[in-house]
């Protein structure tokens, strides 16, 4: 999970987010009971103010 929040947090930042300020606003791991194993779906949204580029 901890590899998915970064994911995230960079993807933000890609986007124009404000390192500094870019968090986790939503995470969710859901089961997929259909699948062998312990899969799981894993998605987690971040958000951070627009870095403003001069």
């Amino acid at each position: 999970m901890e590899h998915a929040w970064q994911e995230a947090i960079a993807a933000a930042v890609r986007a124009g987010a404000d390192e500094s300020t870019a968090e986790i606003i939503d995470s969710e791991d859901v089961p997929l009971a259909y699948y062998p194993g312990k899969t799981s779906r894993i998605r987690v949204k971040a958000a951070g103010d627009l870095l403003m580029k001069h």
